[in-house]
């Protein structure tokens, strides 16, 4: 089973700029391969790195790393509720408001044991799910998205995070 990234996506919506992150034309080796490149990245951090902000105001990577674990959870929901054929509005979330209740990971086990599951379950929900039912509109903040948008976002919202961390957080680590 293949699922190829949408052919096109409405460039006026935020989520666009995850969109173009995502490489390849399998989602489900898509969601494996970032998740790769994401557990190498992890193994670098010690666990007192987790409190770790590069700036005033940002984030500490155990924060962003909830960040990324939640948003894949919010992205699998909405692709469940529109692969079920599910047409009432699903609300938006705040990933702000959502950090502001987060904890964090305290340890990088933690956070790679949580990751894998939160994976393990979008990808079974795409290989257990009706494919004909991959482009089907569905509404979710305001916008109008289908699964295959859905699975392809959380692959490319992983990139944009995992380039985050490579970028900002871990040369001042050093």
């Amino acid at each position: 089973m293949k699922i190829g990234i949408p052919e096109s996506m409405d460039s006026s919506k935020y989520y666009t700029r995850y969109l173009s992150l995502a490489s390849g034309n399998d989602l489900l080796a898509e969601l494996y391969n970032i998740s790769s490149l994401t557990l190498f990245e992890l193994n670098k951090l010690q666990d007192g790195d987790l409190q770790f902000a590069y700036a005033e105001n940002k984030w500490s990577i155990g924060i962003l790393l909830q960040h990324i674990c939640d948003a894949e959870r919010v992205y699998a929901y909405r692709a469940l509720r529109f692969l079920r054929g599910d047409t009432s509005e699903v609300p938006g979330f705040d990933e702000d408001f959502f950090a502001q209740g987060s904890l964090g990971y305290k340890t990088v086990p933690h956070f790679v044991e949580e990751y894998t599951a939160v994976r393990s379950a979008t990808v079974h929900l795409f290989l257990n799910s009706n494919l004909d039912n991959l482009d089907l509109k569905g509404n979710a903040n305001g916008m109008q998205f289908t699964p295959r948008e859905l699975g392809w976002l959380a692959v490319g919202h992983n990139r944009h995070h995992l380039n985050i961390l490579q970028e900002r957080y871990l040369p001042r680590l050093q």
